[in-house]
């Protein structure tokens, strides 16, 4: 019998995730850690729950109907907060390949020519990087990269464009534009698609594993660390509404059952894509917290990339762009 109970509340559990959790205000400490929970666990709960109830021959049909049609209410929801519009796929003479990639902390004298030949074999024309900066173990502080030579030395980066631990490196001119907040830049490069605003994010990351969930320290962080991610997805989206060869990416720390992070994409083009291709940690990736997106007058063709492990905790992400046609 306990078997039984459990199960239900794990089926019930996954169907409830899927359902509700896109559209419940991630402010809220205790949504904001289901949220955080990676998608495969709800969808286990959702198959063992329907493997459970269709098993129990005993059910009436009237059950087994009420668990189909929610079955499709949680596969709907799925396509909502996976984006509101497929991207057009058309042909394009003109594309170029945007990559974001979170460097975890690179250190330029640890490894350097690993770091070059990964960046050389992603190949991107436009390259979004987060954490770009240098961890000091011996002053126990972070310090701004200064040696952007050498993305130009590995990939002909002639443009590179600094903010923080954010870097947008382009192959085209561009000139950075100010947002008033860290965790954001804000980039217009003069590519061979037209004027293309890049928006790099590096949204706050709202689980501590330094404190207890019994303490208070614990609560306190994640009140204050939603606060920084609302503020910092109101900025971003200043910069989206209204504008034309959008791209925006980088490492929201949430996956698209995060609200804040479908706000900042439900107005661009994803694909499913976006929530079930895991980039995070490179090991054993279980969470999609890097995302690209565009506006619906670019075309995007999108792929998690392999990354060796010992250069960085989160794989690259790959977009090759081209204009739609109208």
């Amino acid at each position: 019998m306990v078997v039984r109970r459990v199960l239900e509340v794990a089926g019930c559990a996954g169907f409830a995730a899927f359902i509700f959790l896109p559209f419940v205000d991630d402010r809220v400490v205790v949504f904001s850690l289901a949220q955080s929970a990676p998608p495969a666990i709800w969808l286990f709960g959702m198959a063992v729950g329907i493997g459970y109830l269709y098993e129990r021959s005993v059910r009436q049909r009237v059950s087994e109907l009420a668990l189909l049609a929610l079955l499709v209410v949680g596969l709907v929801s799925l396509q909502q907060l996976a984006g509101t519009k497929a991207a057009a796929e058309v042909q394009s003479t003109e594309q170029l390949t945007v990559v974001s990639w979170n460097t975890e902390y690179w250190d330029q004298d640890k490894d350097l020519n690993a770091f070059k030949s990964q960046l050389a074999a992603l190949d991107a024309d436009v390259l979004f990087l987060q954490e770009h900066i240098h961890w000091d173990n011996a002053q126990d502080e972070v310090r701004p990269i200064e040696r952007t030579d050498v993305l130009a030395d590995c990939c002909g980066y002639e443009y590179i464009e600094t903010a923080g631990e954010l870097v947008v490196a382009s192959r085209f001119p561009s000139r950075a534009e100010p947002t008033g907040n860290d965790y954001v830049q804000v980039v217009e490069i003069d590519a061979p698609l037209g004027q293309l605003r890049a928006i790099n994010v590096h949204l706050p990351v709202h689980v501590t594993l330094l404190s207890s969930p019994l303490s208070s320290e614990f609560y306190d962080y994640t009140r204050n660390a939603l606060a920084s991610r609302q503020d910092a997805v109101r900025t971003a989206e200043h910069h989206i509404v209204g504008r034309q060869h959008v791209v925006l990416g980088g490492d929201f720390n949430a996956t698209a059952l995060s609200p804040s992070t479908r706000s900042l994409l439900r107005p661009l083009d994803v694909g499913l894509v976006d929530l079930f291709a895991s980039s995070f940690p490179t090991r054993s990736p279980l969470w999609r917290l890097d995302h690209l997106a565009t506006t619906s007058d670019l075309h995007r063709r999108c792929r998690v990339l392999d990354l060796n492990d010992a250069l960085s905790d989160h794989k690259p992400v790959s977009c090759d762009l081209g204009r739609s046609a109208t």
